[in-house]
């Protein structure tokens, strides 16, 4: 129980983590072609 818990913690966190990356790239794109 505790294995499918921290797999699905850790899972949660890596989304997160593209989620923020992908802002932060388009977020500087941005920046770039203005």
């Amino acid at each position: 129980m505790k294995k499918k818990f921290f797999m699905f913690l850790a899972l949660f966190l890596a989304g997160i983590g593209v989620l923020t990356a992908q802002t932060q790239v388009r977020g500087t794109v941005v920046d770039e072609a203005v």
